[in-house]
């Protein structure tokens, strides 16, 4: 099985893809989660996406796609979720051409759609724990302890680009990109959209697993 989860930032598909990777057995790939973890790397390929980073600029289609497919190729044969990737049109062709590689298809591709009001909310609050057990909000979800996860007690932080005029510039840049990937997707029966704004996550979960369970076979 291998289910998409795309849309802009602060949709919420590393809550919902990490929620469904769990409930249904499935590997969590995220490319964002890939790139920071390279930019961590004492390289010069680290020490690049790093820099991306900070700035909260896009990192170039060639780094993500190749951390993507040699992600994708080591995972053959399993059952993934992707969250985050394509998030243009040269990704989507890229992809493509893995899974061709691989002789495999994409069983369902999930669009989460949100407001931009919201996603600029949502991002510009989020706290997020280093060791990643959860994602806090300091209005919607905010931990027991002010700054603390409550799961495993580290400081939680503020990614770098979270901060608001950093999360407008990355909306806006997103945008137009992931308008050509739902149009790529959505005249195929794998495409479908979900609301993400103004319903819990849960309301939002059931919906995303009724679309899993019922996906085309």
């Amino acid at each position: 099985m291998l289910i998409m989860v795309i849309g802009l930032p602060g949709a919420g598909k590393k809550t919902h893809a990490k929620k469904l990777s769990q409930k249904y057995e499935l590997i969590y790939v995220s490319s964002g989660k890939l790139l920071r973890k390279m930019a961590e790397h004492d390289t010069s390929l680290g020490t690049v996406v790093n820099r991306y980073i900070k700035r909260g600029q896009l990192v170039p289609d060639q780094i993500t796609i190749r951390l993507i497919r040699e992600e994708i190729l080591k995972l053959k044969d399993k059952n993934m979720i992707i969250e985050g990737f394509p998030r243009n049109i040269k990704q989507t062709h890229s992809l493509e051409r893995i899974l061709y590689e691989l002789e495999t298809d994409i069983d369902l591709c999930i669009y989460l759609k949100v407001k931009k009001q919201k996603l600029v909310e949502r991002l510009s609050g989020r706290r997020i724990c280093p060791r990643e057990c959860t994602i806090y909000h300091v209005e919607f979800r905010p931990p027991q302890k002010e700054g603390i996860c409550d799961k495993c007690g580290a400081s939680l932080y503020q990614r770098h680009d979270d901060k608001k005029d950093l999360i407008k510039e990355k909306i806006n840049k997103n945008q137009k990109n992931i308008k050509e990937v739902i149009s790529y997707y959505q005249n195929q029966e794998i495409f479908k959209t979900v609301v993400g704004t103004d319903k819990e996550i849960k309301e939002i979960q059931t919906k995303l697993e009724k679309l899993i369970e019922n996906r085309p076979n």
